[in-house]
């Protein structure tokens, strides 16, 4: 099992709409910042407007400053299709030089989401990348993040665990669930149940 490679475009489902966690992605590659064409009426007018006396009297942010949030807004939303809990890693590489060479690439970084924004590396050649992000999933792939496992000891029966309805003070014995679909019977259950005795109760109340 090789994995695959999918391509995508910026402000597009697969960019912004559609969960990658764990072993659905470990890395992600962002080529350029997508900020709107210039040449686009809207983006024009919407800049022009937000520079204008008018808007920084109503305190709206400056046309180019709305320009570039725009880009980074859906810049963020790309970068973070990988890491989507506390124990999710991945690479994140950001293809552009102006988070490099440029002049404006301290500008570039603190636009970039607080969560990352001080884990960024800088390599003049991606050849250079190439051992650090070696080392990077040799790393987490012997020690993956996450609670330490949980080890039982106890060797006795396991016993029956009850459960007593919101609705209802009858008391139930089951053994515990073992599957995740057992384990949404039962809630899908529970909720009939209290949706019957919900409706029993209005009958008697008139209502």
């Amino acid at each position: 099992n090789k994995g695959a490679l999918m391509l995508a475009v910026y402000r597009g489902k697969v960019s912004e709409g559609l969960d990658f966690k764990d072993d659905f992605a470990r890395a992600v590659f962002c080529v350029g910042i997508p900020f709107p064409s210039v040449g686009d009426v809207k983006v024009r007018l919407k800049r022009e407007y937000n520079s204008s006396g008018y808007a920084r009297e109503c305190g709206l942010m400056p046309g180019g400053d709305w320009y570039s949030h725009q880009a980074f807004r859906a810049y963020n939303q790309a970068l973070g299709r990988c890491i989507r809990h506390q124990h999710d890693y991945a690479a994140i590489f950001m293809v552009d030089a102006r988070f490099g060479m440029s002049e404006e690439a301290d500008r570039n970084k603190a636009m970039v989401s607080k969560w990352m924004r001080n884990l960024v590396q800088r390599f003049r050649d991606g050849r250079e990348s190439v051992g650090t992000l070696a080392e990077f999933f040799e790393r987490l792939t012997k020690n993956p993040p996450g609670p330490p496992p949980v080890t039982c000891t106890n060797t006795q029966e396991t016993p029956a665990v009850k459960t007593v309805d919101a609705k209802s003070v009858d008391v139930k014995e089951h053994t515990p669930l073992s599957t995740q679909d057992e384990v949404l019977g039962a809630v899908d259950v529970t909720f009939t149940q209290a949706e019957r005795l919900r409706a029993e109760e209005a009958v008697r109340e008139g209502r």
